[in-house]
């Protein structure tokens, strides 16, 4: 989806009775929101970091947003310095407690000196949390909130409830979620409930044990005194609350929000699937498991054209024949290029059926001809070229069943 809107110029805003000041001023040129993640740390669909990161970026590359927006994502690593420069909002949804990265004093002063300037902040779930005894990461003064150790934490379905009037709180109302939700949390007079629910915690300090029912706010703000804006929101533990569509359009006005820009009175939408996240995170997605073999007959499969020619999709999970594997038959035309990508959640190997190729990875040449196999870890850049004057068919095979795919530079 092309960004289609021209861009706006920010205006102040005056929220009468909570306090919050203007943010700050629109900077010329793009606005450039950076998504940060790790390595997934559990099962499939929980704490699913990458995948989760990419989520975020085709829903927010699919929504109608101001145009002069640069979405740039690093699913599974810390951005190096280039990259955080220059960002006008910094997403982070990844492991915190002794995982978190701002452990690193490194990182934690490149993050330091972009809020100084008054560079947004949006942190997920576990991103809020750091170790128990440990001071060194200010989270409490940058999001006006921090969760200090694995303290109170519940897995529940809660009805989530607006708590105040706000701009990342357009258009999104009362909703159901079920998720991980940390109920302690150490708040700065900075901080503006957003959304808050009635929950039962069942883990303190890492034991289990229940305590009363009480109702506690899971997502707040901060307008902090050097000009930026900062939102939290403490669950997204599944892969699959990122298909509530409440919560969408909670996250896309907050990351929005938190950038300088304004969000209409609706919120914002997106037109990213329904089901993405959920289709991505297969073992929690609720669908029925693939219990028997699935025969794909001679001339089947789904075809994708492209414009250097077609892939024609064999099994896939989007399919119900696979939930770990996806493999698809690619014609390229002579002379075509398919273009620069990587696959961010996924190894691809390829086994050359006929032509003369040329395949570019990482910027290295390999030279291939009917026969030839070369395997591609995952994240890693290529694109392949027929250098033949025939067009060449090439088996494509990947290691998951929703592969994706990201035509962004690395």
């Amino acid at each position: 989806m092309s960004l289609v809107k021209t861009i706006q110029h920010v205006v102040a805003i005056c929220l009468i009775g909570l306090g919050l000041a203007a943010g700050p001023a629109l900077a010329a040129g793009p606005k450039r929101i950076l998504l940060i993640g790790n390595p997934n740390s559990h099962v499939p669909g929980e704490h699913d970091f990458g995948d989760g990161i990419l989520v975020l970026k085709h829903m927010l590359v699919g929504a109608d947003q101001p145009g002069g927006v640069e979405i740039d994502a690093y699913p599974y690593a810390w951005p190096d310095e280039a990259a955080l420069r220059g960002a006008a909002t910094v997403v982070m949804y990844l492991d915190g407690d002794f995982r978190h990265p701002l452990l690193d004093a490194g990182r934690r002063a490149q993050l330091e000196g972009l809020v100084k300037r008054g560079v947004g902040l949006v942190m997920l779930h576990q991103a809020s949390t750091v170790p128990k005894a440990d001071r060194s990461i200010p989270l409490r003064d940058w999001l006006g909130g921090v969760r200090y150790g694995l303290a109170n934490r519940t897995t529940q379905t809660v009805r989530l409830e607006p708590e105040a009037q706000h701009p990342v709180l357009n258009g999104v109302g009362t909703f159901d979620i079920f998720d991980e939700f940390y109920p302690a949390i150490d708040f700065a007079p900075s901080a503006v409930s957003l959304l808050a629910g009635r929950m039962t915690p069942q883990f303190v300090d890492g034991k289990a044990t229940v305590l009363p029912e009480q109702r506690a706010t899971v997502a707040w703000a901060a307008n902090r005194t050097d000009g930026g804006r900062s939102v939290t929101f403490t669950g997204v533990h599944y892969l699959a609350s990122l298909d509530s569509p409440a919560l969408r359009k909670f996250l896309m006005n907050s990351i929005f929000w938190t950038a300088g820009l304004n969000v209409p009175p609706g919120g914002f939408e997106t037109t990213l699937a329904a089901d993405a996240a959920s289709r991505i995170a297969y073992p929690a997605s609720g669908l029925p498991p693939i219990t028997e073999a699935v025969t794909l007959p001679a001339g089947g499969g789904v075809s994708e054209t492209h414009p250097w020619g077609e892939l024609l999709w064999l099994t896939s999970g989007a399919q119900r024949s696979s939930k770990s594997m996806a493999m698809a038959l690619m014609t390229l035309k002579p002379g075509a290029d398919n273009g620069r990508h990587y696959h961010p959640n996924s190894d691809v190997v390829l086994h050359v059926l006929s032509g003369q190729l040329r395949q570019v990875v990482d910027g290295r040449d390999v030279a291939l001809k009917a026969g030839d196999t070369i395997s591609i870890p995952q994240g890693a850049a290529h694109h392949m070229i027929n250098t033949g004057a025939e067009p060449a068919r090439v088996l494509v095979g990947f290691a998951s069943g929703w592969p994706l795919t990201d035509r962004e530079s690395k």
